[in-house]
């Protein structure tokens, strides 16, 4: 009897046993199949169940425009990837994204800098497991899109492998290492393989940033059999540039492509701002390849249009306002003339033909300046028409009148009106031709502040504007901090501070330097911060905010930066040169000869209690302007009556100046604007040490 229960007892463990595992297959056959229909997801965890799409499949995203932090996404069985969100900035599908080569509209995908900073992309599930995929899309990052200190990756799509089980398995076509187009094999046998070929952002831009132009790209991926035959190719504007036919992709496990995603992570994006990344033309078939819209001619449009200035003419003096006119033809069709004076942009670009802009000359110095216009084609191709040179002559600018003079003939600066450091050491062998001396600043290595020590301070009569014109020249091992930021060199502040304020921390503080070798203007008003909102654009909620960082973007220049400094933040805004002007090798542009440099600062209007972005700052280099901006905000209607007032001559190098060496200055004058006498040294004399 006892044996006969045993064995009943067994024989119904057995059974119980089946059971158990036979429920379990299946619930995780059940688990799996959610899964893979996108019930739940791990790249989408939030999403709801999708419907999956039949192949082949495209979309030009002809739909209502969406944004993933609140719309519904009805289009072509797209689905919503994630719901993260950039600098502000989440998924969307707009008309500004639009790929002129197809309809509809476009993907914004939003990339800020540093590691997999990104608006999160779009999914398109697959009814079932495909074992060989042809995508084709068309990209277009924001003009300028910039890595540093190089492009790590950028995972332009995913397509995930398998059933779901393996939720890392994919094929990630990428830029990859700098220059390479890489497809990148992840999770495949416990590791990642790499299959890339040299042929990739560079090459396909044009250099190391974006050029702003959509490009065509298309990839092959067939599974392996065996981890020997899977197939890899990719194609960029048409070409061929990757053909593999050994690659592994792990086929025995990963049976298939499930689903892809448009738009995912990237490293070391550097652009100090959250950039563009348009997605358009998005085409993914099983049957075969696809290539570019046009039934597999050529690519995108590459054909830049052609631009002239036809008014006025070169070596015409104007005055007044003069129109500006242009002629430009393209092989499809200009989009549109954008006009610059001295390298910046004059009003917005003209669309329609004729292209024309009315010029202002009153609000330009007298003296030469050059036109050019930049037309610009739908496929984004660009082209600037040749310079043309003119010569403006309003009579003047009103008279600029003289704030004060400072020659350096003699070491009495206490009787001229400095004060804080009067120690300031003179050279009678450094100096421009008519001058006796100049005043020179001796870095020893490691110091922050010359010799002479450290900054001279003179007030001056209070002014809106406030226009600096002085020579300099570097010792021949100048290299200043060898950093990128650094050493000051002249300040002006404002008598919304006292006369011993400062300099650094202000209601304001502009700048005059060079560094390594690139003039630039730059601003700071640390004491304006809302302290309670850092971070936070303000532009167009208060006035009570600063206008150079941590309160947002006032003009369209930029945040600035903002940083912490004890209890409080500090900040700054620059505006650069194109190009290196003090240069280390003979010529005209040598830092070791005297240069003539002139910059000028007028502060913006205020209207209604409200900032206007008319505010002024320009330099001169050997009197040709190349720094020159005319809409900028310096201040904003909590300081309405603010005025400049004080000058400071403060070199100083932050992190210690890395060699010993020495700069000059001379013939230094402070006036209200450009039209004052001032001493130009005959051409081609240097003077040189005894």
């Amino acid at each position: 009897m006892a044996l006969t229960l045993h064995k009943y007892l067994d024989e119904l463990g057995k059974i119980t046993l089946e059971i158990f595992l036979l429920w379990r297959n299946v619930m995780k056959r059940f688990y799996l199949a959610i899964l893979f229909l996108g019930c739940f997801s791990v790249v989408a965890p939030n999403s709801v169940c999708r419907a999956g799409v039949d192949l082949p499949w495209s979309t030009t995203y002809d739909c209502p425009d969406w944004l993933a932090y609140s719309d519904p996404l009805n289009c072509d069985g797209l689905s919503k990837a994630g719901g993260q969100t950039q600098c502000g900035h989440y998924e969307e599908i707009i008309v500004e994204a639009n790929n002129p080569l197809g309809s509809g509209k476009g993907q914004r995908h939003y990339v800020g800098d540093d590691v997999n900073q990104n608006s999160g992309g779009i999914m398109i599930d697959f009814n079932s497991l495909q074992s060989e995929l042809w995508v084709r899309f068309y990209i277009r990052y924001e003009a300028g899109f910039a890595w540093s200190p190089y492009l790590m990756y950028d995972k332009l799509i995913y397509l995930w492998l398998g059933d779901g089980s393996d939720i890392h398995a994919a094929c990630i076509p990428s830029w990859y290492n700098n220059d390479n187009f890489n497809l990148a094999a992840q999770a495949i046998n416990g590791g990642v393989n790499y299959y890339s070929e040299g042929t990739g952002w560079t090459n396909t831009m044009g250099g190391a940033t974006s050029d702003g132009k959509w490009h065509c790209i298309e990839v092959h991926m067939k599974m392996d059999t065996n981890g020997t035959d899977g197939v890899g190719e990719a194609w960029i504007d048409n070409v061929k540039i990757l053909d593999r036919h050994d690659l592994d992709w792990d086929g025995p496990t990963h049976t298939g492509f499930r689903n892809c995603l448009i738009g995912s992570n990237q490293r070391f994006p550097s652009n100090g701002r959250c950039m563009a990344v348009d997605y358009d033309d998005v085409s993914i078939s099983n049957t075969g390849r696809i290539g570019p819209i046009g039934g597999g001619g050529p690519g995108p449009d590459t054909i830049s249009p052609s631009v002239s200035i036809v008014s006025p003419t070169s070596g015409q003096t104007v005055s007044g306002n003069v129109s500006i006119s242009a002629s430009a033809s393209d092989n499809v069709g200009v989009a549109g003339v954008q006009f610059k004076i001295d390298g910046t942009n004059i009003g917005s670009e003209d669309t329609t033909s004729p292209y024309s802009y009315s010029l202002d000359t009153t609000t330009y110095s007298d003296g030469s300046h050059t036109l050019t216009a930049t037309a610009r084609d739908a496929a984004g191709n660009q082209a600037t028409s040749s310079q043309v040179s003119i010569s403006i002559n309003n009579g003047g600018d009103g008279g600029g009148v003289t704030l004060f003079d400072e020659s350096f003939e003699d070491a009495n600066f206490t009787s001229r009106g400095w004060y804080d450091n009067t120690n300031l050491q003179l050279s009678t062998t450094e100096h421009i031709p008519g001058s006796t001396s100049s005043v020179e600043f001796h870095f020893l290595q490691g110091a922050t502040t010359p010799t002479s020590g450290t900054a001279s301070r003179k007030i001056f009569s209070d002014t809106d504007e406030v226009y600096v014109s002085y020579y300099v020249k570097y010792s021949a091992n100048w290299e200043g901090s060898n950093k990128s930021y650094h050493p000051h060199e002249f300040l002006i502040l404002t008598n919304k501070n006292g006369i011993w304020d400062g300099p650094a921390y202000t209601h304001l503080t502009v700048y005059v330097e060079q560094n390594e070798g690139i003039p630039l203007l730059g601003i700071q008003d640390g004491q304006n911060i809302d302290e309670t909102q850092v971070g936070i654009d303000l532009a167009n909620i208060t006035e009570n905010r600063a206008v150079a960082g941590c309160n947002g973007d006032s003009d369209g220049y930029g945040d600035g930066t903002c940083y912490p400094s004890g209890s409080v933040h500090w900040n700054g805004k620059l505006w650069r040169a194109g190009s290196v002007y003090f240069q280390d090798t003979p010529g005209a542009y040598y830092k070791n000869d005297w240069h003539h440099v002139e910059a000028y600062f007028k502060l913006n209007s205020i209207s209604g209690g409200k900032a206007i972005a008319d505010g002024q700052l320009k330099y001169w280099f050997d009197g040709n302007i190349i720094i020159n901006h005319n809409d900028v905000v310096l201040r904003t209607g909590q300081h309405p009556d603010m005025k400049f007032n004080q000058f400071l001559i403060a070199p100083w190098i932050g992190d210690g100046s890395p060699v010993d060496q020495t700069m000059w200055i001379d013939e230094l004058t402070v006036a209200t604007g450009r039209s004052v006498d001032i001493l130009t040294p005959p051409s081609g004399l240097q003077i040189t040490p005894q």
